[in-house]
């Protein structure tokens, strides 16, 4: 459905909203930080939004909660490093995927694809175990971009 200020969201919708965009993030990586630890090894790689460095009236609370990604990420990082395991943040931007059809805000014809996002994912993985990417912001080379 399409987004709203946060005054005319229901408590129930925000909360839904942290719970998803946030929340969801931090126990997956919570029910893997232990296997991870005990290995020795690992790279986790958790997904926010560009929504979480610039804004667009009616996501904020959306907004809010992808930051809260990056810089759970971050956070996690520091605390998983000791361990010899990797923590990156993919940031994309609006691409093809369905999502604004699902939000009810209409298709994007968006020149950054799905397969890019994935790509991206991919090289990070792919690093030698010395090597680590704290975050990485994808566009499509096509997005206009107006910072605030």
């Amino acid at each position: 459905k399409k987004k709203n200020p946060p005054a005319d969201q229901s408590v129930a919708d925000i909360d839904a909203a942290i719970k998803l965009n946030l929340n969801s993030v931090i126990y997956g990586c919570r029910a893997f930080a232990g296997m991870m630890k005990e290995a020795r090894a690992g790279t986790v790689v958790n997904i926010s939004s560009v929504c979480a460095r610039h804004c667009w009236p009616g996501w904020s609370v959306y907004a809010a909660a992808k930051a809260g990604v990056l810089n759970f990420s971050k956070g996690f990082y520091v605390e998983m490093q000791p361990y010899n395991v990797r923590v990156t943040c993919v940031v994309p931007a609006s691409a093809s995927t369905g999502f604004q059809s699902a939000c009810g805000i209409g298709e994007t014809n968006d020149t950054l694809q799905t397969e890019d996002v994935a790509d991206t994912i991919f090289y990070v993985c792919g690093l030698p175990q010395r090597a680590t990417v704290e975050d990485v912001t994808v566009w499509g080379i096509g997005q206009v971009v107006n910072p605030l």
